[in-house]
């Protein structure tokens, strides 16, 4: 027999200008977890050099959401970031600029977050 836990948990509530009601949740549960445009650019610019292998276990992010990047990567922003040389700005906020000068319509790695490893098992 298998036991149930309870725990209360307080949450924000928030109300967005055009009347939506969203819930702020705390880090502990958000099943996903958020990575900053410098961090995605280091693990773009280290499997250009090497492989994404090398890159999960230098920089302890999962292959699963090295390939994911790199996928995006390679079908979204590999033709303006390596003809515009972008990847060669060390900023992150420049390269964003840069690659938003040259396409409009589109952000520069957009897809920021990913699915965490407990959260994955229980999918």
């Amino acid at each position: 027999m298998s036991q149930t836990e309870h725990i209360k948990i307080k949450l924000t509530r928030m109300i967005c200008t055009c009347c939506k009601i969203f819930v702020v949740l705390p880090p502990e549960i958000i099943p996903f977890k958020r990575y900053v445009l410098a961090y995605i650019l280091d693990v773009i610019r280290l499997i250009c050099a090497c492989s994404p292998y090398y890159v999960e276990q230098q920089l302890a992010v999962s292959i699963a959401v090295v390939r994911y990047w790199q996928k995006q990567y390679r079908a979204w922003h590999q033709v303006i970031t390596e003809t515009n040389d972008l990847l060669e700005l060390t900023e992150a906020n420049e390269t964003a600029i840069a690659y938003n000068e040259r396409r409009l319509l589109r952000r520069l790695i957009q897809i920021i977050s990913a699915w965490t490893q407990p959260f994955q098992a229980l999918i």
